[in-house]
């Protein structure tokens, strides 16, 4: 059974750059110490069954990024000891502090 931490703060920053029709998520995955959540994993799954899911794994400075379609997608975020988080995006920019 997991955890549940006293306070969990991930820290994502989103940013969207038009490529063609994708764009790019990216950001940072942090504890509540402030500390950069090494290898934690990013799924995105679009609400339209008929494309992809995505996924990224944070790198050792907790970095990740996405490259996705226009179309709405729900991101799960999960790490080792830690309950998963859930939100949906479909948004040109949002920055996200939890």
């Amino acid at each position: 059974m997991l955890k549940t931490p006293k306070l969990l703060l991930v820290f994502i920053l989103f940013s969207f750059f038009g490529y063609s029709q994708n764009y790019r998520l990216e950001g940072v995955v942090k504890d509540s110490l402030n500390n950069p959540l090494e290898n934690a994993n990013l799924i995105a799954k679009p609400t339209d069954k008929s494309q992809k899911i995505k996924f990224s794994i944070t790198d050792f400075k907790g970095n990740y990024r996405l490259e996705l379609k226009p179309i709405p997608y729900e991101i799960t975020v999960t790490y080792l000891g830690y309950n998963p988080y859930k939100f949906s995006v479909n948004q040109k920019k949002i920055r996200l502090k939890i």
